[in-house]
């Protein structure tokens, strides 16, 4: 992901379109996703096209993706990709994969300050949506 980062930084240097269209076609799937998103999310002035991107390949799912995609993902960040899924998807996530996604959700916020606030907070989540 860190080759797609600096030729999209390239490309935002040069105004380059077209490099620009082509990473936000071929580049971002169910793997680099996280990354991509939080590499959207971390510009400071925002990288809209990206976010949306991200947000429409995590709605198609998270098909192959393993924890350490993730690595370095925010919680936030896992969160919105997981909403954005929930959303838009036309398909229901089956108990198994949203527990599994939530787990993961969850070790990625165990690594924050806020342990406890973001594990409760995301039980609650998959509760609420599981109608527990």
């Amino acid at each position: 992901m860190s080759d797609g980062r600096e030729l999209w930084v390239l490309a935002e240097m040069h105004d380059v379109q077209g490099l620009k269209r082509w990473l936000l076609n071929a580049a971002i799937d169910s793997r680099t996703v996280g990354p991509a998103m939080q590499f959207a999310l971390e510009a400071p002035y925002g990288r809209k096209d990206v976010v949306t991107a991200c947000l429409e390949d995590a709605a198609l799912g998270f098909e192959g993706m393993c924890e350490e995609d993730m690595r370095g993902v925010s919680f936030h960040t896992a969160r919105e990709l997981l909403v954005a899924h929930m959303e838009n998807s036309n398909e229901k996530l089956s108990v198994r994969e949203l527990r599994g996604t939530i787990q993961c959700m969850i070790r990625l916020g165990s690594r924050t300050h806020a342990r406890t606030k973001i594990c409760t907070s995301a039980r609650k989540e998959v509760d609420k949506t599981l109608f527990l």
